[in-house]
């Protein structure tokens, strides 16, 4: 008998970084909240290691989609 086990999907921080890169470059300083949101400290966030739930990582990115009104956002940070 196979027992279902439940497991949170994980991704890295790197996915991140991208975004984070373009609110910097538009003078957006979101650190803060994006450490906030994830349950980073300042070091985590920069540590290529650092590994988030996949779940909490889309929302957050949703919300950035919905709050900046630009539905191409994930083609933006792309460039960086």
């Amino acid at each position: 008998m196979h027992t279902a086990v439940s497991s949170t999907g994980t991704a890295s921080i790197r996915l991140l970084w991208p975004f984070l890169a373009l609110a910097r470059r538009h003078g957006h300083g979101i650190e803060r909240i994006v450490r906030e949101r994830l349950n980073l400290t300042e070091a985590e966030l920069d540590d290529p290691d650092t590994r988030v739930p996949q779940a909490s990582l889309a929302q957050l990115l949703n919300d950035a989609i919905a709050r900046s009104g630009e539905r191409d956002l994930g083609l933006l940070a792309a460039r960086f």
